[in-house]
């Protein structure tokens, strides 16, 4: 059967091709025009309406015909409809279909199809999603597309309480702020990291200001709602509620598209998004070390699905200088791993927490350890080194 296909969706009918209905799919059913029109295919320039949540991705369906709702909800967000074409036997095929540009793609699978993609392709399986389920995961897929992740994420979580991981959180964040674009999650449902900077009376977005059933969130206008810690945006609770995990993970697929580096203030019953790193902070006293040793266990098992992709989580221990059960080569040798950097006890921090003042300030023990621990992470991410390379 022939079909006389356009070369750019500006050429299709009004209507969409007889037979296809009126969203107007541009369909390649056949394998050998696939092969003969795949080098000539015009993709259309970027709408010009700035409403449309994802303007900048094209999403090809390996679907012969995909559902109606995938359709309509394609072309609300992206202003364009799905191109439909077959999978062909031979990647290098979709190799060439892919568009050559800057434009992210999505692609809808269902099923073992897929297998030919080109590696890394960002996927979203159809299998099982109904009209009701189904645009939500067309929603964040398209975000994510539109937005891909770009920052390094940081998970920072104590073997116990009271081991000063909220306050860890906030040194880091300003001293890596002053050097890359960095954004605060805090995680931890009694929002410590808002008690600490008294966030209740800054002006912005909390966790109770965002829906809380929703899977994505628009990037730009997160953070432009987010209050700021020093130069870091901070998203944390103000005493109505915390972050459901849902509100995370939307929140963290957010804020990685457009940071340098997200720190999450992470709580022990949680786990840390895949690819993350995680600091785990532990103290000298045995139970302590043996929750540690637990917790590393259950960390470095399989994370959380956050968009589409997942890979493995490095968990790397910080030392308390609390308590003298064991000595640090002994805690290493139960861990099986080197402790990164040791934090000091400093009764200046604790005064400044018990007056609700400001922990990150001052020129304290604890302040210049957390700069030091703040340039290794740097020289790891490739940026320069600060002058407190010698305090670990």
């Amino acid at each position: 059967m022939d079909h006389d296909y356009p070369d750019t969706y500006d050429e299709l009918p009004e209507g969409g091709p007889a037979g296809l209905g009126w969203q107007g799919r541009y369909d390649l059913f056949e394998e050998d025009a696939l092969y003969d029109r795949a080098a000539s295919v015009q993709w259309p320039d970027t709408p010009a309406d700035t409403t449309l949540i994802a303007p900048d991705v094209l999403v090809l369906s390996l679907l012969k015909e995909p559902p109606d709702w995938c359709l309509e909800m394609t072309r609300i967000c992206t202003g364009r409809p799905p191109l439909v074409l077959p999978e062909p036997d031979d990647p290098e095929i979709l190799l060439q279909v892919a568009p050559q540009s800057s434009r992210q793609t999505l692609y809808l699978i269902e099923g073992p199809q897929g297998r030919n993609l080109p590696p890394g392709s960002r996927t979203l399986d159809l299998r099982g999603l109904s009209a009701v389920s189904g645009p939500e995961r067309l929603i964040a897929a398209l975000m994510a597309a539109q937005h891909p992740a770009r920052a390094q994420i940081l998970a920072v979580v104590g073997a116990r309480g009271a081991l000063g991981v909220s306050t860890l959180v906030l040194g880091l964040a300003r001293e890596l702020a002053s050097r890359l674009n960095v954004a605060i999650v805090d995680c931890d449902p009694g929002c410590p990291l808002g008690l600490l900077t008294g966030n209740d009376a800054r002006p912005g977005l909390h966790w109770a200001d965002l829906p809380p059933g929703e899977v994505a969130y628009r990037a730009d206008r997160l953070v432009a709602g987010l209050p700021r810690f020093w130069r870091a945006a901070l998203l944390t609770g103000d005493g109505r509620a915390g972050a459901t995990v849902e509100q995370a993970q939307a929140a963290i697929l957010a804020l990685a598209a457009v940071h340098d580096l997200v720190i999450i203030d992470l709580p022990r019953g949680q786990l840390p998004p895949p690819g993350a790193q995680v600091l785990l902070v532990t103290s000298r006293e045995l139970y302590v070390v043996g929750a540690a040793v637990s917790l590393v266990r259950r960390l470095r098992g399989p994370a959380y699905s956050l968009g589409s992709q997942e890979s493995g989580t490095q968990v790397r221990f910080l030392l308390r200088d609390v308590g003298e059960d064991l000595s640090r080569s002994e805690i290493e040798d139960l861990a099986g791993a080197d402790i990164l950097a040791q934090l000091p006890t400093d009764k200046a921090l604790a005064q400044r927490v018990a007056r609700g003042l400001d922990p990150t300030s001052g020129r304290s023990r604890w302040n210049r350890a957390v700069a030091a621990l703040a340039d290794v992470l740097l020289k790891e991410m490739g940026e320069s080194a600060s002058q407190y390379g010698d305090e670990l």
